[in-house]
């Protein structure tokens, strides 16, 4: 089974940082696993990201990026 990383986060920004910075450092220690960043979504009625407004939504995130299997 192959293992990914994936980064919840709260914004574009955040993506940025992921993508720009920690993914390529986790590569040059040897980490080459799939990793990619996904935002947070709090309002799924109207898709508007970011902002975790307490641990029931996080947990739900969590478990929808489980079973995405990406």
């Amino acid at each position: 089974m192959n293992k990914r990383l994936v980064f919840i986060v709260e914004g574009d920004t955040e993506i940025i940082l992921v993508e720009k910075l920690i993914v390529p450092y986790l590569i040059g220690l040897g980490f080459h696993n799939a990793m990619h960043a996904q935002t947070i979504i709090t309002n799924r009625k109207q898709y508007k990201k970011g902002g975790v407004t307490g641990y029931g939504l996080f947990k739900n995130e969590v478990t929808k990026t489980l079973a995405q299997g990406i």
